[in-house]
């Protein structure tokens, strides 16, 4: 059975599928409009059980209906099973530029070569391991975390990739500075309707909790950290916390109000920053946490994706 009884179209991908997987036929539910959509799982009798099948439920907009269209399809399939439903889906994304390869990503950024095959480790980042895994006869690996930049740049000559994990979202300090951790609060928080900042990520034992950045300002805060730290330590890869991890909001502050669809594409423009190949970015080997299908055509790699969702695990913070 179908084990939960509602789905934010917000999610990883915009559509379900729903499937006969002994004979194939099917179809799926594709929401074009997915930043203010919602899925509600609606139990029905089928013959001496039960099922769900999914409903389209809309939200409001910034607590108005919304001026934009709010579009959805079915599409039917004879046979193929969740494959073709999900091929179909691919079609549409690429129709749209959401497709990117990682070939082709490798043409304008060679060190995509280095990532792949390559293991993703953390806690290793010390000339002293890298030495030693390329003794042994490792060729490729990512590297995250900070370390002198000679042994970075020697990380390199290896063919590795030396990365570090960038956060944007959550700020801990409130500060006229403007960096991943800090900006002048409250004003640069998020405010639900009722102007209070939304709180983000806290300490296991609870004693410090943050307050959200809203995305309007990340990458204005992105472009005053990056550069000054690529200046000074050969970075080739970066990671980003939380972004394409967590799901769309709205920001009530008459200084940097948001919609969903406005999230998305804020984040969409802080993953190009740091991924993507055009003027005025930073063409680097760019992950994510988790993932969602728009931040695929300006990323190389995710992590956690596989892990299940946030309906099967529990993180105190």
């Amino acid at each position: 059975p179908f084990m939960r009884p509602r789905l934010s179209m917000a999610a990883d991908l915009p559509f379900i599928g729903m499937v006969d997987k002994i004979f194939g036929h099917g179809y799926g539910l594709f929401v074009d409009s997915p930043d203010d959509a919602a899925l509600l799982m609606r139990k029905v009798t089928d013959g001496e059980a039960t099922t769900r099948v999914p409903q389209v439920h809309w939200l409001p907009t910034m607590q108005t209906f919304g001026k934009d269209s709010r579009v959805y399809c079915f599409y039917f399939v004879a046979e193929g099973s969740y494959v073709a439903v999900a091929k179909a889906w691919r079609a549409r994304a690429a129709a749209k530029g959401y497709i990117v390869t990682l070939k082709e990503k490798a043409r304008h950024n060679p060190n995509v070569l280095k990532l792949m095959g390559a293991s993703d480790i953390w806690g290793g980042n010390s000339i002293y391991f890298a030495r030693n895994a390329k003794a042994l006869g490792i060729d490729k690996l990512l590297i995250n975390g900070d370390c002198p930049p000679a042994d970075m740049a020697e990380m390199a000559a290896m063919g590795y990739l030396p990365g570090r994990c960038d956060s944007y979202s959550d700020l801990w300090q409130d500060s006229d500075n403007i960096d991943p951790r800090s900006a002048a609060l409250p004003e640069h928080a998020v405010k639900h309707a009722n102007g209070e900042a939304m709180t983000g990520g806290a300490t296991f034992d609870r004693s410090q909790v943050s307050l959200k950045r809203c995305t309007a300002l990340m990458l204005d805060a992105a472009k005053k950290a990056v550069p000054p730290d690529l200046a000074k330590y050969p970075y080739e890869a970066r990671f980003l916390d939380v972004i394409t991890a967590e799901g769309l909001y709205e920001c009530y502050d008459p200084e940097h109000p948001m919609t969903r669809s406005d999230k998305r594409r804020y984040s969409e423009g802080i993953c190009a920053y740091f991924g993507d190949w055009g003027e005025g970015n930073l063409n680097l080997v760019a992950g994510g946490e988790h993932g969602k299908w728009w931040c695929a055509k300006y990323l190389h790699y995710l992590e956690g994706m596989q892990s299940g969702g946030h309906s099967y695990y529990f993180w105190p913070a």
